[in-house]
């Protein structure tokens, strides 16, 4: 769906509704580049294809159904092509998790944005299923760490000692205090 919105704009989630076979048409042509490109880049640099990361950030846009009929094919069909797939959402993406559980045997791993609920993820997946989840965004512009140690505190607890790594990329507009609290706190567990 991302790669989706970037070529054809908001209107992908209307043709969604309105337009189904113009989006899957667009869907598969993505998904079979996609595929073409990491076979390529993988010979090329003569490397083994272990897991495949997708992003799908635009999809926590879509309701599970949605999601369901337009994203999971292309994921099912990643999966059965290259490998296991770690699933990338960025977004608040609770709605969409079962959808992924039930209907994506490929998935290995959750790449997930700091909103989504790691307990449901462990409710859903178990302690082992790994999970990378990034800070959020406006916790980590806040030159007061409290907000973003907050959520670090709600996301061990959630966590309940599974495999959790905790990752961000650094933004201009970050708080250099904000990180370096986070990266204490993280250091210490």
């Amino acid at each position: 769906m991302t790669t989706a919105q970037k070529f054809l704009g908001e209107s992908v989630f209307l043709d969604m509704m309105t337009n189904p076979e113009f989006v899957k048409r667009i869907a598969d042509w993505i998904i079979e580049a996609y595929i073409v490109l990491v076979k390529h880049f993988a010979d090329l640099a003569d490397v083994e294809v272990t897991s495949v990361h997708v992003g799908e950030c635009s999809s926590c846009m879509v309701g599970s159904q949605l999601f369901g009929d337009f994203v999971v094919p292309g994921l099912n069909r990643i999966g059965e092509t290259l490998g296991p797939v770690r699933l990338h959402s960025c977004g608040q993406s609770d709605h969409v998790l079962e959808t992924c559980r039930d209907n994506v045997p490929a998935l290995c791993s959750l790449d997930i944005g700091g909103e989504t609920s790691v307990a449901k993820i462990r409710r859903l997946f178990g302690r082992d299923f790994p999970i990378s989840i990034a800070p959020v965004v406006t916790d980590l512009s806040s030159d007061s760490p409290d907000a973003a140690l907050c959520w670090l505190d709600r996301v061990l607890k959630d966590n309940d000692g599974g495999n959790l790594t905790v990752l961000c990329h650094i933004e201009p507009e970050y708080s250099l205090k904000t990180l370096r609290s986070l990266y204490k706190k993280i250091s210490s567990v």
